[in-house]
């Protein structure tokens, strides 16, 4: 890597602590980056003093690697960095893009090449900004490269609102990226900036102070993967919605054996700091008709194909889009251009001008080799629609066609900008962009910042991100029961390799964090596996001493090596039956699932994968009860019974009605549409529903009636529901549903207990339910449970009708909460908690109502236990 000696007064090495570097071994990184930008330092107070361009000197090497050579390299005095400026001249001036490669904790004041090509830097004592003066005693630090091969970063952005790209020089060393999702960091904020955390100079001005003060937040990592080349690392996040700057932390682990040169080096940090913002331009290349050429889509910093080349050598990803650009399509450009304050100097904030500056005219000028056609709209006001912006073009010169547009008046708002030119033919093709004023003719070129990407909201206000995972709109109409059995399917066969949230196969990775990452980068995942590999799954083609040769994932257990292939076959090696192995640039997942599916079947899986699992809406004012632990919810179905093969069909319809309480309370309309999702998750089970009273259809060929709502028993209730629980049918009542108004005694001999609205007593708040009669399956394992939810009692009904399943203490006296009963050849089962939403996502209270339908079935009270834990409110 880069090594920093510090040579102290007395020649002795510095004390001085160095930051910001990675570990000095030949497969990582080293320096510490931010996103390509204009060199400006402004909003951060980041004061430069010296600068020096990195050429050879007297013949030797540059500083750092050969790619470095011609950049500007500057010292940031007021806050102790060091930076290296990328320029690319252009015909109307110069495009400049920063990158931070060092934090030292003195004063930066100036630097130079040594004929060894190490860099020397001159440091300042002192506080900052003019530290201690002529009088004080400076040092000199030496950094000098120590593993020309290791990979450096090439550029950093936003791929799209939720994944990050970061291009390396070469590839990475595999093994230093295991278990990078949890060790990865990622910050964000109006004044956030990579490594951050290295500062210890802060110069004294109010308006670094109000900086400071400004909140940081956290963005939350939900994957990392590494392109098949080891080229590129992708990091999913939470989503990207403010126009901030975003600071990645990357912790690369050390390799083994790494030397240095001697013990005079200052230690090094084992992370790779870079930042980005929402900067750049969506591109969108298609080929013509009938071409066989694959389409491309991508990031580029700048519309200059010519800068974004020069920014982006050596980056991997692009050489595809490159190459494109020889072959005959259509290249489009989208992003929006800020164009406010173009040659306007800002001032201190909270300050005051005595000067009103007349409206700036602002022209941009696109010019190509090619016919362009450029679309320009803006939005005078953050809540207007925008209006189309009137583009001249120029057509008059064969070489050079121009396309400009004209805005006038200081409106922060952007301009939305989509630029379309052809590709292919003889030449390759160009294009530029510069802007002039009314008040300075000279055509200036666009710097990078003043690209915004089209998704950046620049309205949006910054803010804590959601832990909610975002709709999808791709997804409607899918089914998170039906995507479960695809999942667990031989067709797709998924379940072979990954789990979802633990609890099955390890050859692939967990994913359960798909629910936080976006629709593309999921199916791009299913359909091309090989794009992007998650480093913990890096495939292995391993050539055993038997002469055969296999593939697949590697983990250890014990002395041996597991190898899990891409049908989910695990095979069992001892070191010594390898005869060597190598990394594989292809992941072990097939290619083709999506084949196997039709688009409904597609849809179900991705709606398994990318949605939380059933679970009701937490809306109360209140605080939800406590969750319940995995110990618990194990004690409670501990003596369960084996599932038969062969399982009796179900069909079950849900009965549901108005809602009449409020948030997250007899929430009837949330409870149908979930349960309606988990209880078909089981096997073998067909879901209904119906509002108010179930059809003569559904009556006729149900074996299970569940009924949440506010209950009735008039009309032709009483004959209908005496004919369903005649012919063996089962019913399930739950909280409120057992309101019978003025036919409450008839209603009370068909299921045991029921209210008349307004005569009984209720009470709200912690509720223990006493559990009876422990002998019945249905309260197998429970003595006594917890609740927060609402009591009924001075119920209608005769104890003898019933076995009572549970009470609780009210006025002194124990009151039937949970009961059974059986009529004829059919049964109910009675619950009256279930007032709050969050009792049914309970996993106690749901093994009870679980087992109370399957009772009521006349099946196993255990076969339902698999939906237990699925969206429950359970600690991990």
């Amino acid at each position: 890597h880069i090594r920093l000696d510090g040579i102290g007064p007395n020649g002795k090495p510095s004390t001085m602590r160095h930051y910001g570097f990675p570990p000095r071994h030949p497969k990582h990184n080293p320096n510490v980056i931010d996103e390509p930008s204009t060199f400006d330092f402004g909003p951060q107070h980041q004061s430069t003093c010296g600068m020096v361009f990195n050429e050879s000197v007297n013949g030797g090497p540059v500083f750092g690697p050969a790619s470095w050579a011609g950049d500007a390299i500057v010292t940031g005095e007021s806050r102790g960095k060091l930076w290296r400026t990328k320029l690319v001249k252009t015909e109307s001036g110069y495009v400049a893009a920063s990158q931070l490669f060092a934090c030292l904790q003195m004063l930066t004041v100036d630097c130079c090449v040594a004929p060894n090509g190490d860099l020397i830097v001159a440091c300042h004592s002192g506080p900052p900004d003019w530290g201690t003066g002529p009088a004080g005693i400076g040092k000199l630090f030496r950094i000098r490269m120590e593993q020309p091969e290791a990979a450096r970063p090439i550029a950093t952005w936003a791929e799209g609102p939720q994944e990050i790209r970061i291009a390396f020089d070469r590839p990475l060393d595999a093994t230093s990226l295991r278990q990078l999702t949890e060790r990865i960091k990622v910050e964000y904020g109006q004044h956030v900036r990579a490594a951050d955390r290295f500062e210890n100079l802060m110069p004294p001005y109010a308006v670094v102070k109000a900086q400071l003060l400004k909140p940081r937040f956290s963005l939350a990592v939900t994957a990392t993967s590494v392109t098949s080349d080891l080229r590129t690392l992708i990091v999913n996040t939470a989503p990207m919605k403010s126009n901030v700057h975003y600071a990645v932390s990357v912790p690369l682990s050390p390799t083994e054996g790494t030397e240095t040169l001697d013990d005079t080096a200052i230690p090094q940090h084992p992370e790779v700091d870079v930042d980005f913002a929402l900067h750049g331009i969506k591109a969108t290349w298609k080929p013509d008709a009938g071409s066989e050429a694959a389409a491309w889509s991508g990031w580029l910093p700048h519309a200059d194909i010519r800068i974004c080349k020069e920014l982006l050598a050596n980056s991997a990803g692009h050489d595809a889009f490159w190459a494109a650009l020889d072959q005959s399509g259509t290249l489009t450009l989208e992003s929006k251009l800020d164009l406010h304050n173009i040659l306007r100097p800002a001032i201190q904030p909270g300050a005051n001008i005595d000067y009103e500056w007349p409206p700036e005219e602002v022209t941009v000028t696109f010019t190509s080799n090619r016919d362009i056609v450029v679309r320009a709209s803006r939005a005078r006001e953050a809540s207007q629609p925008a209006t189309e912006l009137s583009v001249v073009c120029d057509q008059s010169n064969v070489e050079k066609q121009q396309a400009s547009f004209t805005i006038t008046g200081d409106l922060p708002q952007p301009v939305d900008v989509a630029i379309a030119i052809r590709t292919g033919k003889s030449t390759v093709p160009q294009l530029t962009a510069s802007i002039h004023t009314n008040e300075d003719s000279a055509p200036r070129p666009l710097q990078l910042h003043r690209f915004l990407l089209p998704w950046a909201d620049v309205n949006s206000t910054i803010e804590a991100p959601s832990t909610e995972p975002a709709l999808v709109a791709e997804l409607e109409g899918g089914s998170w029961a039906r995507g479960r059995k695809i999942f667990g399917s031989e067709t797709a066969g998924c379940f072979k390799c990954h789990a979802v949230g633990g609890g099955g196969a390890k050859i692939g990775p967990d994913l359960v964090n798909l629910v936080h990452r976006d629709y593309a980068s999921v199916v791009r995942d299913i359909t091309n596996p090989s794009f992007a590999i998650n480093p913990d799954y890096i495939g292995h083609v391993i050539a055993l001493n038997d002469g055969r040769v296999l593939t697949g994932v590697l983990q250890s257990d014990g002395g041996h090596l597991l190898l899990g292939d891409e049908k989910g076959v695990i095979t069992k090696l001892s070191k010594s039956d390898i005869d060597n192995m190598a990394v594989s640039k292809a992941s072990v997942m097939p290619i083709g699932l999506t084949q196997k599916l039709s688009v409904e079947q597609v849809t179900d899986l991705m709606t398994y994968l990318m949605t939380r699992p059933p679970h009701m809406p937490l809306e109360s004012t209140l605080t939800a009860p406590p969750l319940r632990t995995q110990a618990e919810v194990d004690a409670a179905l501990a003596g369960s019974s084996q599932k038969n093969a062969a399982l009796r069909p179900l069909k079950i319809v849900l009965v549901d009605g108005k809602k009449d309480h409020g948030p997250g309370e007899h929430d009837y309309p949330a409870w149908k549409l979930v349960w309606e999702e988990l209880l078909s998750a089981a096997d073998d089970v067909t879901v209904t529903t119906a509002s108010e009273f179930p059809s003569d259809d559904q009556l006729a060929s149900a074996d299970v009636l569940l009924f949440f709502q506010k209950g009735s028993f008039a009309d032709e209730r009483p004959a209908k529901m005496d004919a369903f629980l005649a012919r063996g049918g089962g019913a399930v009542y739950i909280h409120w549903a057992v309101n019978g108004d003025d036919q409450v005694q008839d209603f009370s001999r068909r299921i045991g207990y029921a209210s008349w609205g307004g005569k009984i007593s209720y009470r709200h708040g912690p509720l223990t339910l006493d559990i009876h009669n422990t002998d019945h399956p249905i309260v197998r394992n429970f003595e006594q449970i917890q609740l927060y939810d609402e009591s009924y009692w001075k119920l209608t009904g005769q104890p003898s009708d019933v076995t009572l399943l549970a009470t609780s203490v009210e006025d002194g006296m124990a009151t039937p909460q949970m009961w059974t009963t059986e009529k004829g050849s059919g049964r109910v089962f009675v619950s009256i908690p279930g007032h709050y939403n969050w009792t049914f996502d309970d996993p106690l209270f749901r093994i009870l109502l679980l087992r109370g339908i399957a009772w009521t079935a006349k099946e196993p009270v255990d076969r339902f236990n698999d939906l237990v834990p699925i969206g429950a409110r359970l600690s991990k």
